[in-house]
């Protein structure tokens, strides 16, 4: 009879170790759903930052002669304001050395 009741209590830890572990399944399941689905985001969001970096560099030159058209064009009207001469000379580093010195 020992023999009979520990293969009844073998079976039965089994049974309950296959519910716990189909319990289980769906929840490992979905987190790995939830985890391939944050992954592939990320690759999506790596691709997107490749082309936002790629696309700001190619449009790098344009937006600096902008800037510097804006500049010229503030200089020119600040020094209409203040009456002061425009200098059209060109300021090399040699010049921008000394200034520092």
């Amino acid at each position: 009879m020992m023999k009979l009741k520990d293969i009844l209590l073998e079976v039965e830890a089994d049974q309950k170790v296959d519910a716990v572990v189909d319990d289980l399944k769906d929840d490992f399941k979905s987190a790995l759903d939830s985890i391939e689905d944050a992954l592939e985001d990320a690759g999506d969001q790596k691709q997107e930052g490749i082309l936002t970096t790629a696309s700001l560099l190619i449009a790098l030159p344009a937006i600096l002669g902008i800037i510097s058209r804006l500049g010229k064009g503030a200089t020119a009207a600040w020094q209409k304001i203040t009456g002061k001469k425009p200098q059209n000379h060109i300021v090399t580093g040699k010049q921008i050395g000394r200034a520092h010195v």
